[in-house]
């Protein structure tokens, strides 16, 4: 048997989530219809590779990139189309890559996306793109960038796109959003480590019996 090179435990990672009968919740706010117990049995190759804990950063920091995506579509459109091309253009984009999203996990670009999901990137990206457009005295153009940082960083755009986005992603992933992004983070690894997870497929059931369940 394999010895196991999981990562240590971090002191940080403490009450990172909770585990409870309904799932797994975490300090974000998001649930994951499965338990550690079970997520465990299923995804144990995996487990002797990572924790429990990276895995669940990994989808989270996945599952908030169509927030990051729609905020930096929006500064650039900006630049080069006018406002209200630019509204559009972001929230289409947002909506789009919120559905698609989930399917599209990528490990090796999660460095990447932690770095562009950082509030101080994306501040920063927006004082330099505002700046550029007070200075050709755009003043609609930077009062929609404003307003459009607003709605997206206070969540305002994205909860009330939620209903559309969720109706939209059942038609095209059979789990709910984080439990899809948490199996592709899972699949990307075992294939990273040439693990096998011939448990997969009964997590899955597991996932959408729970979800049948609560809804």
């Amino acid at each position: 048997m394999l010895a196991s090179t999981a990562q240590p435990p971090d002191a940080s990672d403490e009450g990172f989530y909770a585990d409870t009968p309904r799932g797994m919740f975490t300090a974000a706010g998001t649930w994951y219809h499965t338990s550690e117990a079970l997520l465990r049995e299923y995804a144990a190759p995996v487990l002797q590779h990572t924790s429990v804990v990276n895995l669940l950063k990994a989808a989270e920091s996945w599952l908030a990139t169509p927030l990051t995506v729609g905020v930096l579509a929006l500064v650039v459109a900006l630049l080069v189309t006018p406002a209200w091309a630019a509204a559009i253009i972001s929230v289409g984009v947002y909506v789009g890559w919120a559905v698609l999203s989930p399917s599209l996990v990528s490990l090796t670009a999660l460095p990447l996306v932690r770095a562009l999901n950082s509030v101080w990137v994306q501040g920063l990206t927006y004082v330099f793109a505002l700046s550029l457009l007070a200075a050709q005295e755009a003043m609609t153009a930077l009062a929609v960038g404003l307003i459009g940082f607003v709605l997206y960083r206070w969540r305002l755009l994205p909860r009330l796109l939620a209903p559309l986005i969720k109706r939209l992603q059942q038609q095209v992933h059979p789990l709910p959003a984080p439990d899809q992004v948490l199996r592709a983070v899972i699949v990307r690894t075992a294939m990273k480590h040439r693990e096998s997870l011939p448990e997969l497929e009964a997590m899955e059931r597991d996932i959408i019996k729970r979800w049948t369940r609560s809804s």
